[in-house]
């Protein structure tokens, strides 16, 4: 039984309603998690690959299959996290875009290391592993600030 006091007018239940559908879902220990777990598999396959074709000889035919693979292995990787997580948590988005651009200077950084003390051709497998490490290093650490930082 509705008083006067506390019925609500047809506007100012069309704005509410309008409201709490702007509001987003809060995300839950799962979707962060979901998060954490897309952005560490995004480095772990970038770095993988970038050690694979630095010590692949291109000429052998791998290159061309392996960007393919590389492609649809991140583009699945990139859907599950979409479909998987229910809402995006709260600096999850900016914490992996951070760790993205960190890998940028890293990725050149370890490459040109690797040419000067190896010069051209395919890198030897112990420094194309060491080079792809630091390559992921910094998705790996977004992906572990993401995850921890729901915790806090």
């Amino acid at each position: 039984m509705n008083t006067p006091e506390t019925e609500m007018t047809p506007e100012a239940a069309a704005a509410a309603l309008a409201s709490a559908a702007r509001t987003p879902r809060p995300a839950s220990p799962r979707d962060r998690r979901v998060y954490a777990v897309g952005t560490a598999l995004s480095g772990i396959f970038l770095g993988g690959y970038l050690a694979f074709i630095q010590a692949i000889d291109r000429t052998n035919g791998w290159y061309e299959p392996s960007v393919l693979f590389y492609v649809v292995l991140i583009s699945s990787v990139a859907i599950w996290q979409r479909r998987a997580a229910r809402a995006i948590p709260l600096g999850a988005k900016r914490i992996g875009w951070i760790g993205l651009a960190l890998t940028i200077p890293v990725l050149f950084g370890a490459l040109l290391i690797a040419r000067l003390v190896h010069g051209q051709g395919p890198l030897p497998w112990p420094i194309a592993v060491g080079v792809g490490l630091a390559v992921a290093a910094p998705l790996v650490i977004a992906a572990y600030r993401i995850d921890v930082s729901g915790r806090e």
